[in-house]
């Protein structure tokens, strides 16, 4: 069941910059509390486990659980660009088991593919999405890009040959992602990139989002975060901490 998510005078309005501190009371983070600080969107039940504490925002992983039934699922609609930049803290437990693997937040634009809708991407091509994916190892967490995409050749996104990256279990790490599409439905000079404490650490170049013009800019921020694709089932629930989360369009640099 979808909870359609509403509060008086706050339904439908966009943003094209926004800032999202979760200044409140520990407690539940409640239907209505999400859309005072975003604006607008929906979450499903079954992706909705989150709570306030200590002013940041926990999204709790539940044990023998993946995709579903876990984690959050929050897309939140915004004035279409062709660039956007989205941050946020965030801070794993030290505890994060090794072998879970799963997506965090992202961008996308048009129909926003997922879900193992490669073929649709690259058929329709009207619809493209951006998310950062996270793999637990024994070193640390790994960083990449997972990008659903009109040149993709596969079933599900991918890395687009970006590479990757470690952060740390226990520590806050702030984190930018950058989606600029392409100058037009047919060129393939898309690029995403990725920042770390401010230090650029993915770039990735030379992508044809898609092949139709509805589908080429910026119109959703993906507040998502859960366990899934070939990773472990966790076998306890985790709490992921995200705290300082804002969006804004840019100027398109490709």
């Amino acid at each position: 069941m979808v909870c359609l998510l509403a509060a008086s005078g706050l339904e439908g309005r966009e943003y094209d910059k926004r800032e999202v501190r979760f200044n409140r009371g520990d407690g539940v983070y409640t239907p209505e509390a999400i859309l005072s600080d975003f604006g607008n969107g929906s979450a499903p039940d079954a992706r909705r486990f989150v709570s306030i504490k200590q002013r940041a925002l926990n999204i709790r992983f539940v044990a023998g659980k993946k995709v579903s039934d876990t984690g959050l699922g929050l897309h939140v609609r915004v004035p279409e660009r062709e660039a956007y930049e989205l941050s946020y803290r965030i801070r794993f437990p030290e505890d994060f088991e090794s072998g879970l693997h799963g997506k965090q937040f992202g961008l996308s634009g048009g129909r926003g593919y997922d879900g193992g809708r490669g073929e649709q991407a690259r058929v329709n091509g009207d619809g493209w999405s951006v998310r950062v994916q996270f793999d637990a190892t024994e070193e640390g967490v790994r960083q990449s890009l997972y990008v659903y995409h009109a040149g993709m050749t596969g079933k599900y996104g991918g890395p687009v040959g970006a590479g990757s990256f470690m952060i740390k279990r226990g520590e806050w790490h702030a984190l930018r992602l950058r989606a600029t599409v392409p100058s037009s439905a047919e060129a393939a000079d898309g690029r995403i990139e990725l920042w770390c404490e401010g230090e650029r650490k993915l770039d990735a170049r030379g992508l044809r989002f898609v092949t139709k013009e509805e589908g080429r800019n910026v119109n959703r921020v993906r507040i998502e975060m859960f366990p899934g694709g070939a990773g472990i089932f966790p076998t306890k629930d985790h709490l992921i901490e995200i705290d300082d989360v804002a969006w804004r369009s840019v100027q398109a640099e490709r």
